[in-house]
C-alpha cells in the first residue's frame, strides 16, 4: 500500500509556481511522508533556515545552499509538455505572421478592399475576404509542467553530497518515490506471475 499526500486548499490558494512554492507545498505539516530520524525528530534542512533568514526566492536559495553543509531539499519541475504542442504552436505563429503580411499586402494594392473577418476568398474584383488561421487546440499549447521531484540530500561540501530520500509530486499530490530493490522486485514478481499463467 503506498502513501500520498494532497492539500486542495493550499493548491488552489498558492498554486505550485515558482519552485519554491513546491518546496513550501512539501514541507506542508501534515504530509506524512516527511521524512523523520529514530526517536521521532524531524529534519530542519538548511532551506528552512534561509527562509527563516528571508531568503524566499529559489535562485538566491540554489546559491547559498551549495556553500552549505547539512541537510538540503533540492526541488527540479520535469518538462512535461509534448513536442506536438510546441510544433503547434509555433506553426499557428507562422500562420499568423503569413496572413497579416498577405493582409498587408492586399490592402496595399489598389482597388481592393479586403474583409479580414473570415469567410471565404472571391475571386478577382473589389471585395476578397481573407480567413484567418485556426489555432491549434488547447491542450496541444505549451504550459507549465504538473511533475516536480523533490529530493532530500546530505550536503558534505559543495560538490559532494548523498541522497537520502526522493518524492515525486504529480497532478499536486506528494509520493515517495520507490526504492530499486522495489522496482526490481515487483518487475520479477509481475514477470514470474506471466510465466506461471504460460
Amino acid at each position: 500500500m503506498s502513501v500520498c499526500f494532497t492539500d486542495p486548499h493550499y493548491l488552489s490558494t498558492y498554486g505550485l509556481f515558482p519552485l519554491s512554492n513546491v518546496l513550501q507545498y512539501f514541507l506542508h505539516p501534515l504530509n506524512p511522508l516527511l521524512p523523520s530520524f529514530p526517536g521521532g525528530a524531524t529534519v530542519i534542512s538548511c532551506n528552512e533556515e534561509l527562509i527563516k533568514r528571508g531568503v524566499v526566492d529559489w535562485d538566491e536559495q540554489l546559491e547559498k545552499l551549495r556553500e552549505m553543509k547539512g541537510y538540503q531539499w533540492l526541488v527540479k519541475e520535469i518538462d512535461t509538455t509534448v513536442e506536438t504542442g510546441e510544433k503547434a504552436g509555433k506553426r499557428y505563429e507562422e500562420e499568423l505572421r503569413v496572413w497579416r503580411e498577405k493582409v498587408k499586402d492586399l490592402e496595399e494594392s489598389e482597388g481592393t478592399i479586403v474583409k479580414k473577418d473570415g469567410g471565404e476568398e472571391k475571386e478577382e474584383g473589389e471585395e476578397k475576404t481573407i480567413p484567418p488561421p485556426q489555432a491549434p487546440p488547447f491542450h496541444l499549447l505549451p504550459s507549465h509542467s504538473n511533475l516536480f521531484t523533490v529530493t532530500l540530500i546530505y550536503r558534505n561540501s559543495p560538490k559532494s553530497y548523498s541522497v537520502i530520500s526522493s518524492y515525486y509530486i504529480s497532478q499536486g499530490v506528494i509520493y515517495k518515490c520507490p526504492r530499486v530493490d522495489e522496482v526490481v522486485n515487483g518487475v520479477v514478481g509481475r514477470a514470474g506471475r506471466y510465466l506461471e499463467g504460460v
